[in-house]
């Protein structure tokens, strides 16, 4: 800053700041650390006894010094302006693109900082910059995307710890998807009070998926009893936090009605199938064998049997009941050759053969919840 910087024409009749006058001739580095101090301290804290002319002259001062004096003066500057909502805009974003030491107070506190600046900060300054502002108090949608465009883990973890800030749908749709190959981001993401129900679904089956994997590769347990504890347990997550649940058919009431009775035998499938009732019986036959209702409906069709047999298996069905079921549903199905007597014999021979302790665990993880189910496929596939 040279003696010009500071001329008779921008003096007032404030002896103060005249003083400064005076100030600005010294060269040295405690002299322009004075220089500074003493205007901060005029604009900050004397600020409603200066004159419009006065205040612009102290943030030109301000500005023009800002780089020349040493970071512990440029930090407590921050510090201070971080505070106030009424801090010259020119200044704050001076001090916010400082080195990360004298830009973190304002880059987490600042008000004077508004979403356009925040988001040229982010696309502009490095990931110390990107880290303070991920965990501002209030973040908006448009800046909690420009910080998941800059594509960094840490940065985009913070983000998603902070409870406080906005963030889409859209956008925790897709970070939900991430989660699946970012570990990091699983918990914050199932901690998040505004992440959608059924997006919530998603995460728990995921992460109970990873976590079942890492368990059953790593200690001797057995993977049936692991399902059954992790099921149990995102249940109970899912049912207290997912408030829109799928509405079940009128087919699977009564079919649930009737199990509550007692009447679901296997005489009554069979009468069912016979009578035309087509959604109720598979509705019921698929609360009888305690297998999810798209399942059973694709193994009482398939073409070969196998599928059905083992339902009916583990389901406790008689071998009498099994293959009528079976003559009925290829009758039933009009897409289906007619059941030819060879298969029959093959397929009665098969069910004599199986036990129903052998394709238990087989059918326990036909009953699943289709989405852990799902997840456990990706898993595998990943890896």
């Amino acid at each position: 800053m040279t003696d010009e910087s500071v001329s008779k024409q921008d003096v007032t009749q404030n002896p103060e700041i005249e003083s400064l006058i005076g100030l600005a001739r010294q060269k040295s580095q405690a002299g322009r650390n004075s220089i500074f101090e003493t205007v901060q301290d005029l604009f900050l804290n004397k600020k409603d006894g200066l004159s419009e002319r006065e205040r612009s002259l102290m943030s030109d001062i301000l500005r023009q010094l800002i780089h020349q004096v040493e970071i512990s003066v440029r930090k407590d500057v921050a510090a201070r302006l971080a505070k106030r909502n009424d801090a010259p805009k020119e200044l704050v974003l001076v001090l916010a693109n400082d080195e990360i030491e004298v830009a973190h107070s304002l880059l987490v506190n600042s008000m004077v900082l508004h979403d356009a600046d925040l988001i040229e900060l982010v696309r502009h300054r490095a990931q110390a910059h990107q880290l303070a502002i991920a965990m501002r108090q209030s973040l908006s949608e448009e800046v909690s995307q420009s910080l998941a465009d800059t594509g960094d883990v840490g940065v985009i973890t913070k983000l998603i710890e902070n409870e406080d800030a906005k963030i889409s749908e859209s956008l925790l749709d897709y970070l939900v998807a991430q989660s699946k190959t970012v570990d990091s981001f699983q918990n914050p993401l199932i901690s998040r009070r505004d992440l959608p129900p059924d997006l919530a679904r998603r995460m728990y089956w995921w992460v109970s998926a990873a976590v079942r994997q890492h368990i059953v590769e790593n200690f001797r347990v057995d993977p049936v009893a692991i399902d059954d504890s992790i099921e149990q347990a995102v249940r109970t997550r899912i049912d207290a936090d997912e408030v829109d649940r799928i509405k079940p058919t009128k087919a699977d009431l009564a079919a649930g009605e009737i199990d509550s009775q007692g009447k679901l035998t296997e005489e009554f499938l069979v009468n069912l199938l016979q009578d035309g009732e087509v959604p109720l019986f598979e509705a019921s036959f698929a609360r009888a064998t305690k297998i999810p209702l798209k399942l059973a409906r694709r193994m009482l069709y398939e073409t070969g049997g196998e599928g059905l047999a083992m339902a009916c298996k583990a389901g406790g069905f008689s071998a009498g009941m099994f293959i009528r079921l079976y003559r009925l549903t290829r009758q039933a199905n009009t897409a289906s050759e007619p059941p030819d007597e060879r298969d029959v014999v093959r397929l009665t021979d098969l069910y004599d053969c199986l036990r129903a302790t052998s394709v238990e665990a087989l059918v326990k993880r036909w009953q699943r919840d289709p989405d852990f189910l799902h997840a456990l496929n990706q898993l595998n596939a990943k890896i």
